[in-house]
């Protein structure tokens, strides 16, 4: 911060109190720590304490085998060849996958493509001040009950507002009021 000099005159003349303040980096940091970071955490988990603590909270978790699952395990009596060459997924467990996938897509393909049929030209020469004389009283309420925002009421009023013009906004306002806007504006 003191190497530019006016961001230290200036802030000398906001506040003076401020450039008594020494400008150092009040955390240092010990060499080589986040190197060795991951080495002391593993250290304190892998404590004695740990594990007791573990045996108290969830028992079922100390079960679990404290070693990578992804090492191909040495037999003690023979040395694997190097060129064994171990099979990821087998034909029958593919085959499965494929079914299964199989099913899914023609299930979804049936039940989309299902045509809903329905018969619209009943509809189109229909009177609908007859329709309406063949539905029920207790119909037409409970589906006016059920559908309450959809009821306009005539007697609400409805308000309209229309904007004054200048010249009439001028009349009223007072010569204060005009001087106040005027010098507002400026």
């Amino acid at each position: 911060m003191h190497q530019n000099k006016t961001i230290h005159e200036e802030l000398e003349a906001l506040s003076p109190f401020w450039t008594t303040i020494q400008s150092q980096m009040p955390y240092i940091v010990p060499a080589n720590y986040f190197e060795t970071l991951p080495s002391i955490v593993r250290a304190k988990v892998e404590t004695e304490a740990v594990y007791e603590e573990l045996e108290l909270i969830a028992p079922l978790l100390n079960t679990i085998p404290k070693q990578t699952g992804y090492q191909i395990p040495v037999a003690q009596d023979k040395v694997l060849p190097v060129n064994t060459s171990i099979k990821m997924f087998p034909w029958p467990k593919l085959a499965l996958a494929a079914a299964i996938i199989g099913v899914a897509v023609l299930g979804n393909y049936f039940y989309t493509s299902e045509k809903q049929t329905f018969d619209y030209s009943a509809y189109i020469d229909a009177d609908p001040a007859q329709i309406i004389q063949t539905i029920s009283d207790s119909t037409l309420l409970s589906y006016m009950d059920a559908h309450e925002k959809l009821i306009v009421t005539p007697d609400a009023p409805i308000q309209e507002y229309e904007l004054e013009s200048d010249e009439a906004l001028m009349q009223r306002s007072s010569d204060q009021e005009l001087l106040e806007y005027i010098q507002s504006s400026n």
